[in-house]
């Protein structure tokens, strides 16, 4: 409870650097309000993400590389960890068809999810958290259910697919500069 907490805090804090600069590229880039407050969503819940699973700012990096690389050992031992690993990633299988069509093919999506995945697996390895393979499989896994989700929604915006890494850069720096 107190990590959902914590990423509710993070989020609103981050909220507040994030809408600025989103509106600053709609006034000077973009000129769509529907595509700003769209990526004002997504920014936002991928710092929700990155408070939850416990991103190392640049403060607190400490290398410590505990790895489960063995794909669905102890996954049943630890089902809670696997459904909220796949509920956490059914709003990003959701969000990225809306917001880029070109993510509405599952297999895009899939592979999208896993790489923001195993973006956030590298990370922990300067955390004090285990980077698991497992968690790559069931965020993809919540990806994909997310995914299919989206097809019951009228197609998403042609928007370049490249905007969704500056929105991870966006939200990664943000959420350092919160939690600072």
């Amino acid at each position: 409870m107190y990590r959902v907490l914590l990423a509710a805090r993070a989020t609103g804090a981050a909220a507040l650097l994030i809408l600025p600069a989103l509106l600053l590229f709609n006034v000077f880039l973009w000129h769509d309000r529907k595509k700003t407050a769209g990526y004002a969503v997504f920014a936002c819940y991928l710092v929700a993400v990155g408070a939850l699973v416990g991103l190392p700012g640049p403060l607190n990096l400490h290398f410590d590389p505990t790895l489960n690389l063995l794909p669905l050992a102890g996954l049943a031992a630890d089902a809670v960890n696997a459904v909220l690993n796949v509920l956490l990633f059914v709003p990003f299988g959701l969000l990225a068809p809306l917001l880029w069509r070109r993510f509405g093919s599952l297999r895009r999506l899939a592979l999208l999810a896993l790489a923001f995945s195993a973006v956030i697996e590298f990370l922990q390895l300067f955390t004090f958290r285990t980077s698991d393979v497992n968690d790559l499989l069931m965020n993809t896994l919540g990806a994909v259910i997310g995914g299919l989700l989206a097809r019951l929604l009228p197609p998403g915006a042609n928007n370049p697919p490249r905007d969704i890494w500056l929105l991870a850069v966006l939200a990664f720096l943000v959420m350092n500069i919160v939690t600072m």
